[in-house]
């Protein structure tokens, strides 16, 4: 088994690669310490089983890593470390792609073999589950941004299909009735702009969540500035969001996979 483990604290590094050679000597583990030194490691043509990803590193943080391995399609599980208290970071890990973390409490490294169990199991599901279609009903007005979404899903995420409404009152038509099963609805996730002409997203979810009774997720994307609107979406009901910065399609598909 090949790793990557990107750790610029060479005390961490050094306990890491000794708890892990002591789990299984085979293992063949290459350390960068730096963001520029992991890219090289990825892009020498190496296959990688597993990277293990420090959070705050000397040049950025292995969030970028985590999303440029997923973004590329790269096969490999990855399980982020994080420091004591950052299990909010270590949870928008996970969101965005990663199969485990591992919180650096005391002896956190003597555990790490079983780390790397379980995001390779964890990885294994996550690509089973890639394999079914997930269809989504896409409630946006902007061609633009249709054509975009479109287009990114289609190359890095083919197994989400999208079917395009410019309105809610459109998608209301192409929805479910009250309290039918799940396994008659032909699709599995709503994935809505906030602003939409006619019926905006609260009026719509109200209609899904109160009287339609449909528990089915609905992911909000929103502009930048347009934060408090969202926390009302998700009291009414939406399940998660996804604010418009720059490559925010980078996340989308894990965010769907997550719904």
């Amino acid at each position: 088994m090949r790793i990557l483990l990107l750790e610029d604290n060479i005390t961490d590094a050094g306990l890491t690669i000794r708890a892990l050679k002591k789990n299984d000597p085979g293992y063949i583990i290459e350390h960068a310490t730096t963001l520029q030194e992991a890219r090289k490691f990825l892009n020498s043509g190496k296959s990688f089983d597993v990277a293990l990803l420090d959070m705050q590193l000397p040049d950025g943080n292995g969030l970028d890593i985590l999303m440029e391995i997923r973004q590329k399609g790269m096969d490999m599980a990855v399980g982020m470390l994080t420091g004591s208290g950052d299990e909010e970071v270590a949870a928008a890990a996970l969101k965005a792609g990663a199969d485990d973390y591992m919180v650096k409490k005391q002896d956190y490294y003597s555990k790490l073999p079983q780390t790397v169990e379980f995001a390779l199991e964890n990885h294994r599901q996550s690509k089973q589950r890639e394999t079914a279609v997930i269809n989504v009903l896409y409630i946006e007005h902007n061609t633009a941004d249709v054509d975009l979404t479109g287009r990114y899903l289609t190359r890095y995420a083919p197994y989400i299909r999208l079917k395009n409404v410019q309105t809610a009152e459109k998608a209301l038509g192409l929805l479910p009735g009250k309290n039918t099963p799940p396994q008659d609805w032909k699709f599995q996730l709503i994935l809505m702009d906030y602003r939409l002409p006619g019926m905006n997203a609260l009026e719509f979810i109200k209609i899904i969540r109160q009287e339609r009774k449909l528990d089915i997720p609905i992911l909000i994307v929103t502009g930048q500035g347009n934060e408090e609107v969202v926390v009302q979406a998700l009291k009414f009901g939406a399940s998660e969001y996804l604010v418009k910065r720059e490559n925010y399609l980078n996340r989308l598909p894990s965010l769907i996979r997550v719904c």
